[in-house]
């Protein structure tokens, strides 16, 4: 049976964490770049840029299927939050009046937007307090 996660680990810091599909939490380390189907690193083990454990997406239980929220450590009890990254306005990374391709995908926090235009993609995470 193959799967598709309807994740982008692309969008991930390391040292965030993610959900695995049996429930349990792991860390994502970074990106691999020696390696071309197996691009990110997640508890030491290679994953696809989808979140797959396997490389033509047959469903495991080590499959990533939620990225989690970035912990706010300054804060006094456990809150999430966005953490915007961006350094110029979105007009200014893509021309996003009319995008080649918009996702968005639901979370349990709240829901990951991505626009592509032509080679350009910009994606940022919105969460609901």
């Amino acid at each position: 049976m193959t799967i598709e996660t309807g994740i982008d680990l692309n969008l991930c810091v390391p040292g965030q964490r993610v959900r695995f599909r049996d429930g349990k939490i792991g860390i994502y380390y970074g990106l691999m770049h020696d390696n071309e189907l197996y691009t990110h690193s997640v508890d030491g083990s290679s994953y696809t840029k989808d979140g797959s454990f396997w490389y033509d997406n047959r469903e495991s239980h080590l499959d990533v299927v939620e990225i989690l929220p970035m912990e706010d450590k300054s804060a006094k009890t456990t809150k999430y939050h966005a953490v915007p990254e961006l350094t110029h306005s979105l007009i200014d990374q893509i021309d996003v009046t009319s995008p080649d391709h918009v996702s968005i995908i639901p979370h349990e926090h709240g829901v990951t937007i991505s626009i592509k235009k032509g080679l350009n993609t910009i994606s940022w995470r919105h969460y609901n307090h």
